[in-house]
């Protein structure tokens, strides 16, 4: 099982521009933004030191768009 640690207060519901799939997307403790697979289901959440609500989201419940969506790789950044 892979723990994913999200912002709580960044998450954000919306559609993906290439599929049309309701996804959710939040920012990932290191700064990251991510889509998720329709709702984020927290397994457990805590305080940071900072008092930020983090929800932590394991990644078989919670898939990433990234991963799902048929047309990802439209939307990969092309490293020259």
């Amino acid at each position: 099982m892979a723990l994913i640690e999200v912002f709580d207060d960044t998450r954000q519901h919306g559609t993906c521009r290439s599929c049309n799939a309701p996804i959710e997307w939040a920012q990932l403790r290191s700064g990251k933004r991510m889509p998720f697979d329709g709702e984020i289901v927290p397994v457990r959440t805590f305080h940071d030191d900072d008092r930020r609500l983090i929800a932590v989201v394991d990644s078989t419940m919670s898939a990433s768009h990234f991963a799902t969506c048929p047309q990802a790789g439209d939307w990969r950044r092309r490293h020259r």
